[in-house]
């Protein structure tokens, strides 16, 4: 009886989230267990792209030049590289150490835990806007599973930026209820940082205009909220600028 109730007590209170993880794993079981792979621009470019990135870094070397596409490019200069995106680093450390290549189902697993953070963070969202445990695990599930996201699986890169958009939400929501403060500036600028760094610029600008639009709806407190939002996003741009400029369009010596 004690221990039926010590579980119904820790677990009741996270069905939401539990049940958004139970979705993603179940969604992308075949994934997971290495029957299926992600296939199309996470296969023919992204993983290729990526595994030039590893075994450059992991040889103590910056990824400056792609020897493979058009016959060469710079990769320091393409923002798909992603060679600054810190989950990047940690798989590719990680990899290092144990002497291992980047594989296919390496990036895969990578992928769909970004599914997991992305409904976890539009349930913190719900919860945060006081709209119960329910529309917390109805909110996660379907803003990751539906057609038009899972749609986008093949591009690795949107797929990690829109991972951080419900927690750069959560951060204004904070700033909406608790106040301007350099914390919570700060917090926006690291997740606008990670959606930067993680290379897909087009959806960048995009979740930027979308910020600043829920920057707007808050009635007589819009204008704070704004300026702390666009502190923010300044700030993101400054930390994940390494990314951005041409300076980086760097070629091998010869």
């Amino acid at each position: 009886m004690a221990v039926a109730q010590t579980i119904r007590r820790r677990v009741v209170p996270i069905w939401p989230e539990l049940s958004i993880l139970a979705a993603v794993l179940a969604a992308f079981e075949p994934t997971l267990a290495a029957t299926a792979h992600i296939p199309y621009d996470a296969e023919l470019y992204h993983f290729p792209l990526l595994r030039t990135v590893q075994e450059q870094l992991s040889s103590g070397t910056l990824p400056r030049w792609d020897s493979y596409s058009y016959g060469g490019m710079p990769l320091l200069a393409n923002a798909q590289s992603a060679w600054v995106y810190p989950p990047h680093l940690m798989l590719d450390a990680v990899l290092t150490i144990i002497g291992q290549p980047l594989t296919e189902h390496a990036l895969d697993v990578l992928v769909v835990a970004h599914f997991a953070l992305a409904g976890l963070g539009i349930a913190a969202v719900a919860r945060g806007r006081g709209l119960g445990r329910a529309a917390a695990a109805f909110a996660g599930i379907f803003v990751v599973l539906n057609g038009e996201v899972v749609a986008q699986t093949q591009h690795i890169g949107q797929v990690e930026a829109f991972a951080w958009m419900p927690l750069t939400i959560l951060a204004i929501d904070r700033i909406r209820m608790r106040g301007l403060s350099a914390r919570r500036i700060i917090a926006v600028a690291a997740c606008f940082a990670m959606m930067i760094s993680a290379g897909f610029l087009p959806v960048v600008f995009a979740c930027a205009a979308v910020l600043a639009g829920i920057a707007l709806v808050h009635g007589p407190s819009r204008l704070r909220i704004l300026l702390g939002v666009a502190a923010g996003l300044a700030l993101g741009a400054a930390m994940a600028a390494v990314v951005l400029p041409k300076w980086t369009a760097v070629a091998p010596e010869r």
